[in-house]
């Protein structure tokens, strides 16, 4: 249960930083790499090497037509040789040359005709790519609902919950999905591999390649669709014994347990003075504190990084902030186990702290309650360090 509350509380700072970050860079202009690739060689890389697209001089003829056709339509776009960076409520980016990756971060993103000589990454609650739209490298996306109707000329990797490829999408090599539904109705020139509950294969899909997919059941395929090859593999879903759901809640204690009686004796050798203090700093107002350290302290690390100067002072605020989240629930035992002490008198602490810890790990067992239960008592512990770091006492 630690560990989740901590993964989680990390995930939220890791993505402030991150919004941050894109929104900080996108103000400042700041530039990419610039990533180049001819009209001659993408097609090379696009043009799937089958006997029906050699048939005929007419097809060969008409696939020079649409090259000179892009060519054309490419010099009419605007040129940007450097990444677009956009973060914001709805994204919409279109009739651009881009020479470099593309960053799009918002609720709703549409990408229209555009051409993109480098990579792109997405995140969206609403993704569309229309056609006209090439991608000359690979696609990165996250998303709830994503229609694409463009040309990947490279991987795609995707996890969303709805995915429609449309008629006139294209995958160069292969494609990667974990979705809950899953519509293909494009060209995917090499693999299609994914996790995915319901697929529905439509009548224009063409899979040069194979087809691999786990799911709880079979995919619904039309019978004029072109698959080279299918691999599916069923998902079963194991149900844990009550013997081993047991052995699971007893695991958990024990690390719990054992985890905060160590720092307990830590702290009685190594922190005497500290421990004496520790219970005055139990107020609900620990618990505002910890709340804003939780806020501020991932933007003040993105602050310091992008100062550069102060990478290394960045990292070691980082590692601090990770050991007191680590230790925090500890602390929130020890402390409330110290004021029972004082209260009542009596040199019984390592006792108090046993049952406070024991009982605050069966309270973190109820779902909801627990959850919100373990957040409060990892605030309460933040803020009692952090308090008792910029104390008066302390300092002297």
């Amino acid at each position: 249960m630690k560990k989740k509350l901590i993964l989680g509380i990390l995930i939220i700072a890791i993505l402030i930083a991150a919004i941050s970050t894109v929104t900080l860079a996108t103000n400042l202009g700041v530039p990419k790499t610039e990533e180049t690739t001819t009209g001659a060689t993408l097609m090379e890389v696009v043009s799937p090497t089958t006997e029906e697209n050699l048939k005929t001089e007419n097809t060969s003829a008409i696939n020079n037509n649409d090259q000179t056709l892009n060519l054309e339509a490419k010099i009419a776009k605007e040129m940007i040789n450097n990444g677009v960076y956009e973060a914001k409520e709805t994204v919409k980016i279109s009739d651009e040359v881009v020479n470099g990756s593309v960053y799009l971060l918002g609720r709703s993103v549409n990408v229209e005709d555009e051409t993109i000589n480098g990579d792109l990454f997405v995140c969206a609650e609403d993704l569309v790519i229309n056609e006209g739209t090439v991608i000359n490298g690979s696609c990165f996306i996250v998303a709830a609902d994503a229609k694409i109707n463009g040309n990947i000329i490279r991987d795609l990797y995707i996890a969303a919950k709805d995915v429609n490829m449309d008629e006139k999408s294209q995958v160069g090599y292969s494609m990667n999905v974990a979705a809950e539904h899953v519509i293909l109705n494009g060209t995917f020139l090499r693999d299609v591999n994914g996790g995915i509950d319901t697929l529905e294969i439509k009548d224009n899909t063409k899979i040069f390649g194979a087809l691999n997919y786990t799911s709880e059941k079979e995919a619904t395929i039309s019978k004029n669709a072109e698959v080279e090859t299918i691999n599916f593999e069923k998902r079963v879903h194991e149900e844990k014994k009550t013997i081993d759901i047991i052995i699971d809640y007893v695991l958990d204690f024990a690390k719990y347990f054992v985890f905060t009686m160590i720092f307990m004796i830590i702290v009685i050798k190594l922190l005497p003075s500290w421990l004496e203090r520790i219970s005055s700093y139990v107020r609900v107002s620990s618990f505002g504190i910890g709340l804003l350290s939780l806020i501020l302290v991932p933007i003040t690390l993105v602050i310091l990084l992008l100062l550069k100067v102060t990478t290394t002072v960045a990292f070691a605020t980082l590692a601090l902030f990770v050991l007191v989240l680590l230790i925090s629930m500890a602390v929130s035992n020890v402390a409330i186990a110290k004021l029972i002490e004082d209260k009542n008198g009596g040199n019984k602490l390592p006792l108090w702290t046993a049952l406070v810890t024991t009982i605050s790990w069966a309270v973190l067992q109820i779902p909801i309650i627990g959850g919100i239960a373990g957040f409060i008592w990892m605030m309460i512990g933040l803020g009692i360090s952090v308090r008792s770091m910029f104390s008066k006492k302390n300092r002297e």
